[in-house]
């Protein structure tokens, strides 16, 4: 404990902390600020008993009413520092008002004070004088006073909450409405005109945005657009020549306010705020900005420029990770070592999952799926499996040999005999189509895949636009070794291994038995 030597002995000199808080970093420009610090100064001043520690709690901009100051401010600085016992009992924490602890619910804001106060700790509130002590928990008034002080200033938050909300709503309703500017905040390409009304464009950075967009379009990988824009000693859109990085020319090439659009916060959207078009002027046409999103999410983009044809992925956008639902990437390709499939997500540590070889999985895909989806074509539905066409034989039969029975005994025939010219008609049709998939599955003259050099550029084209004409998805379990694939057609195959060489002929044996629009191996 600090103290001061006089000539008649030992004087102690009691310890004050001062905590300062106010919600929204704009009032530290303003009066919150200073008023705090005025009344800290006068009480000391009036109580020269005390003297203050040099570290002063603040937490300039976190908010009372949802406890973020507690939770990760000043005060839960503080609160640690107590229970860890840097701060001793017997200290003062002075405050402006009990509001300044907590807007919290009532039972929260009670809860907190009492915390304080059991770990020895004195609250002194500014505003009006009055000291809370330990005993203090035991004088139902000052709990009463101190409850009352909560509450008003819980409903007092709750209020404003309410009416900032409202307001916030009215003002995106306007803009909405009539293009009046929410606030003056705007992209950097954009200043605010001289009336405060309206936006205007710069033109200078409309050129060099325009150039950025067209240079990708035109096939230029945003490492190299970037690389152009720094050689040429472009301004970024902080007026530094050259200063460009990846990352900014990325998120430029997917933000929608060059197109006009404001975009609300991720939090306000998941709260129904909606986006309002036109809010901002326009900087890229909608055509240009649109077909530079093309080269984002069509499955293969721009032609890769590269010797290597392993490069080329023949089922890019196509293999999905089963774990987090992200595609999977090829990694570590050399020369002559396809390299491995693994989860965009990894690199971010946002998915476990391990690798898998590719050379195995592309000769598993392209020697057995591939080559059986070209055996058996389009047309892989129910009606169409050996095991239904047979089903349908077997009850067409079973009709004709009722009909045949029912005409002993019919006096009247006609009818009779027209149903049986019908029912004879689907007989034909079903085992028209039997014989046809079965001449199918032995049928030679086909697309082969079997004997194709997956070394060869033009073959490796070749083969990722059949997968993507007859693929939908494939979901990779990586950790077990197994695949669901879906088809174009509509067919789905479950269990798939990837573990493990298939039987080609198996395999297409194996499409005879789809039931429900499945194949469960």
């Amino acid at each position: 404990m600090s103290f001061f030597v006089f000539l008649f002995g030992i004087i102690f000199v009691k310890k004050a902390i001062a905590y300062i808080r106010f919600s929204t970093l704009a009032q530290k420009s303003g009066d919150s600020l200073r008023r705090q610090n005025f009344l800290v100064d006068e009480w000391l001043k009036n109580n020269p008993d005390y003297y203050l520690e040099d570290l002063k709690y603040e937490d300039l901009g976190y908010s009372a009413f949802d406890g973020s100051h507690a939770s990760k401010g000043a005060l839960y600085d503080f609160m640690d520092a107590v229970n860890r016992g840097h701060i001793t009992s017997g200290t003062t924490l002075l405050i402006e008002s009990l509001d300044r602890l907590s807007r919290e619910k009532i039972n929260d804001a009670t809860e907190r004070l009492k915390n304080i106060l059991k770990a020895g700790i004195n609250v002194i509130t500014l505003s009006d004088n009055v000291r809370y002590t330990y005993d203090s928990l035991d004088d139902p008034y000052i709990l009463i006073r101190a409850i009352l002080i909560a509450q008003r200033a819980n409903e007092e938050s709750e209020i404003k909450s309410r009416r900032m909300k409202a307001a916030w709503v009215n003002k995106r309703e306007e803009a909405r409405k009539t293009g009046k500017i929410l606030t003056k905040t705007c992209p950097k390409w954009l200043k605010v005109s001289n009336d405060g009304q309206t936006f205007d464009i710069i033109e200078e950075h409309k050129v060099t945005l325009n150039k950025i967009f067209k240079m990708r379009l035109k096939g230029l990988s945003i490492s190299e657009v970037t690389k152009t824009l720094n050689k040429n000693k472009i301004k970024t859109l902080k007026n530094t020549p050259g200063g460009w990085c990846v990352s900014t020319v990325q998120s430029l090439l997917r933000n929608e306010s060059l197109i006009g659009k404001y975009t609300p916060s991720y939090m306000t959207k998941a709260k129904g705020v909606k986006e309002i078009e036109n809010y901002f002027p326009a900087v890229i046409s909608n055509k240009l900005f649109y077909d530079v999103q093309e080269i984002r999410v069509l499955p293969f983009g721009h032609e890769i420029i590269t010797n290597n044809p392993l490069n080329i992925n023949i089922f890019r956008s196509l293999l999905k990770c089963s774990e987090c639902g992200h595609s999977l990437i090829v990694n570590c390709v050399y020369k002559n070592f396809m390299g491995y499939y693994k989860c965009s997500m990894k690199r971010y540590h946002r998915c476990s999952t391990p690798p898998l070889r590719r050379d195995f999985i592309d000769d598993v895909f392209i020697r057995v799926l591939l080559e059986s989806i070209s055996c058996f074509g389009d047309d892989m539905h129910d009606e169409n499996t050996v095991l239904n066409l047979q089903k349908k034989i077997e009850e067409t039969k079973s009709k004709l040999k009722n009909i045949l029975d029912a005409l002993q005994v019919a006096s009247e025939v006609e009818a009779l005999a027209l149903k049986m010219k019908e029912v004879n008609k689907e007989l034909k049709i079903a085992e028209s189509k039997l014989h046809s998939f079965l001449e199918r599955n032995n049928y030679n003259e086909r697309v082969c895949l079997s004997d194709v050099d997956l070394f060869s550029k033009e073959n490796r084209e070749y083969i990722r636009h059949y997968a993507s004409k007859n693929i939908k998805k494939i979901t990779v379990d990586l950790r077990n070794r197994k695949c669901e694939v879906e088809l174009l057609s509509g067919l789905k195959i479950y269990n798939f291994p990837l573990d493990k060489k298939i039987d080609l002929n198996l395999f297409k044996h194996s499409f005879m038995y789809i039931q429900g629009g499945a194949l469960v191996l």
